[in-house]
């Protein structure tokens, strides 16, 4: 019995040592998917093996892709059916990222490979992602990707940029709150106001970034009380008068980053206007934001024609001394910069806003928003 025992272990080892042999030398090329496929089986820990190199890039790409989804390896699994020779790869996604995103990002993984897509199929309401794939090679194994969302939320997969409008130093609490606020935050100033020149040493001081408004000829008469003589961008001025208005202001707050308008809607629908200052903001490296409730502005065709970062305002939080009313307005945008990616809100110097601000934290963390500064989406948007 025993010599029966050394002489079985003995067939085994020899017949094993043969085939071990016969791969490093390369004589049995079928031998080497054997032991691919039967020494390093699949499971829901280890990482996926296919029967070439060139075939194994396809799942390497996909769990690199994972990898950058920040997908935990707890939410990937694989198996293999063998007697459909098919390969399945679940994985759950953290929520955050666009749906788009995500199907073109995925699209990319047959890049160098032998593979194919070959069938795509997204059922938006229970939120999953079914992408088959096939090599060109009816032998190789097929691949199926299911993609579902995680409970958990990707980090920083979508931001805020916060625009406090017309922000004014004084010696309160509001404005302390403001400046110690530990997240990005940028400011406007209206630079021909009294104490304009201070809050701009501040803004820097305390790492806020700033932008200046450019106050222009209003159209409701009731805004005429906030024209300053000389410093109102006016329809019928010559351009060497709105370009001082323009030095003047860049001089009162020199460590700005943009400009916006201060009312203006007329001169934000005019050609001439319009191309004057956006030069005047191209040659100082800065960019414009747009606040403007009409249809006829011409400053975002201008400003792409001649190269000028721009972009509109996407909402605005009125002013309210409720913080829990603005709070709500923040969730609701909250949700808004998780489909988009980005959201750019402009807000006012109130101290209901910023105990909103702090009240909400948590929530944004919960979900994976950070907040930016307002030049961080507009080299974003203008990439």
């Amino acid at each position: 019995m025993k010599l029966k025992i050394i002489i079985t272990t003995f067939i085994v080892f020899i017949s094993l040592f043969i085939i071990l042999l016969g791969i490093r030398l390369k004589w049995l090329p079928q031998a080497n998917i054997f032991y691919h496929k039967i020494l390093n089986p699949l499971s829901s820990n280890d990482r996926i093996t296919s029967t070439t190199e060139k075939d194994n890039k396809l799942e390497l790409n996909i769990l690199k892709k994972l990898n950058d989804f920040e997908v935990k390896k707890n939410n990937i699994k694989k198996t293999f059916i063998k007697d459909k020779n098919l390969i399945i790869i679940n994985a759950a996604i953290p929520q955050g990222i666009p749906d788009e995103c995500i199907i073109l990002e995925l699209n990319t993984v047959i890049n160098s490979t032998s593979y194919n897509i070959t069938d795509c199929i997204i059922n938006k309401e229970k939120e999953i992602y079914n992408l088959s794939f096939a090599s060109n090679d009816k032998h190789k194994e097929k691949l199926l990707l299911i993609i579902t969302k995680a409970d958990q939320y990707i980090q920083n997969s979508s931001c805020i940029a916060l625009l406090v409008e017309n922000f004014k130093f004084n010696a309160d609490k509001t404005t302390i709150d403001f400046l110690s606020f530990p997240h990005p935050l940028t400011v406007s100033i209206v630079p021909f106001f009294p104490g304009a020149d201070l809050t701009a040493k501040a803004a820097d001081q305390y790492k806020k970034e700033l932008i200046i408004r450019l106050p222009f000829e209003p159209l409701l008469a009731k805004n005429r009380k906030e024209i300053s003589a000389g410093s109102t961008i006016m329809l019928h001025y010559p351009e060497n008068k709105i370009t001082e208005i323009i030095e003047n202001a860049a001089r009162i707050a020199p460590n700005y980053k943009g400009f916006s308008n201060l009312n203006g809607n007329l001169s934000l629908e005019d050609s001439r206007i319009m191309e004057i200052v956006l030069y005047e903001i191209k040659k100082r490296n800065s960019y414009f934001i747009e606040k403007y409730d009409g249809e006829k502005s011409v400053s975002m065709t201008i400003a792409d024609k001649i190269k000028v970062p721009c972009l509109k305002t996407d909402a605005t939080i009125s002013e309210s001394r409720n913080v829990e009313i603005i709070e709500q307005q923040l969730k609701n945008y909250v949700d808004t910069a998780r489909k988009l990616g980005r959201i750019l809100i402009t807000i006012p110097a109130s101290q209901a806003m910023i105990d909103a601000l702090h009240k909400i934290l948590p929530y944004l963390q919960k979900y994976g928003i950070k907040f930016v500064y307002v030049s961080d989406i507009i080299k974003t948007d203008n990439k």
